[in-house]
């Protein structure tokens, strides 16, 4: 079972250098063959309570909405602390948003539902260049020719990145002037859901701290 967050640890956003970079690792566990496992509130990006000994920092209550308690409870006070960011970041204004780290959440999860590609077809991880590497996902047909492939490209990184995808022959064989978005981080803007990409230059432009999804097809 793959997982970043729990009871037992700090927030992946806590963690990493910026909630960005969290949203990147939640999309790639989602990319991941067999089971993930995601804590509450990391599909929004929540991080750590700040200095707390009622509770440890990381088992906050859940961010709802802008309401008082942040929409966990209705009581006046609650035996667990509310993150003071709350009116920020929570599930409501993400829900309403047009591009956030939970639509995208939703986009990877409604996907990995739809199409077992994603939890139990081969992975293919690609060469790390400068924080920035891609990962192919896919299925083989009883003619031993892959069915739907899947290639992300992710940029750790602080600087943009033409990122080689023709790593793998499942790459190769695909015709890479009709790649499809079907998930991609919610700072990735040059990037919008069922746009179609010409990646046959065989190269993938990522800026820093993005990651996206595309469907290749034949």
């Amino acid at each position: 079972m793959w997982e970043f967050g729990s009871p037992q640890l700090s927030r992946i956003a806590s963690r990493v250098k910026s909630q960005q970079q969290a949203e990147l690792l939640t999309m790639l566990q989602l990319l991941l063959p067999g089971t993930s496992s995601i804590y509450y509130g990391d599909e929004i990006g929540m991080i750590d309570l700040p200095s707390e000994k009622l509770v440890p920092v990381q088992r906050g209550a859940m961010q709802w909405d802008d309401s008082a308690n942040a929409g966990f409870s209705g009581a006046i006070s609650t035996s667990i602390p509310v993150h003071p960011a709350f009116a920020h970041n929570n599930w409501d204004r993400q829900y309403n948003s047009q591009r956030s780290q939970l639509k995208t959440f939703q986009k990877m999860a409604r996907l990995r539902k739809r199409d077992e590609t994603l939890s139990s077809g081969r992975t293919i991880i690609g060469q790390l260049m400068n924080s920035t590497f891609a990962i192919t996902k896919y299925v083989k047909n009883e003619n031993t020719s892959a069915e739907n492939t899947y290639l992300g490209a992710f940029n750790f990184g602080k600087t943009d990145m033409a990122l080689p995808i023709r790593g793998s022959n499942t790459v190769k064989n695909k015709e890479l002037h009709q790649a499809m978005v079907v998930a991609s981080s919610s700072n990735a803007e040059q990037y919008y859901y069922h746009q179609m990409v010409d990646l046959s230059s065989g190269t993938v432009t990522i800026s820093s701290e993005q990651g996206v999804i595309f469907k290749l097809s034949f």
